[in-house]
């Protein structure tokens, strides 16, 4: 005869209040309480491999990825004024453009009036 328990049974029922134990997550694996620290080493060799795995695949820390998301935010507030400089630029340029073309048109129809009243 064996009896099971599973890893978050352990720390639930020993640690967590009454109402907690309901909304703690489960573990699916039954862990036997003969065998149990055979299972602790397997899992602490397993949990070592996964880091492991992690290092060997760049894995970044939190303070490395929140360091990338601040320089990002940076890099998207430089890209923002920019963007912002290069509209205002934009826009003064159409709006010289469009006086210069009013100008023109002004011209233009200036001629026209003179060579009608010179035609008549």
């Amino acid at each position: 005869m064996s009896i099971e328990i599973s890893a978050s049974d352990v720390g639930t029922q020993l640690s967590a209040p009454q109402g907690a134990r309901e909304s703690a997550p489960r573990s699916e694996e039954r862990i036997p309480w003969f065998g149990a620290r055979k299972r602790a080493r397997a899992l602490a060799l397993e949990v070592t491999q996964l880091r492991a795995t992690l290092d060997q695949l760049g894995a970044l820390s939190l303070a490395e990825i929140e360091s990338r998301r601040d320089a990002a935010e940076v890099e998207l507030a430089a890209q923002e004024t920019e963007l912002e400089v290069q509209r205002v630029r934009a826009s003064a340029e159409l709006a010289l453009e469009r006086e210069g073309a009013q100008a023109e048109i002004a011209r233009a129809r200036q001629e026209a009036l003179r060579g009608m009243n010179g035609a008549g």
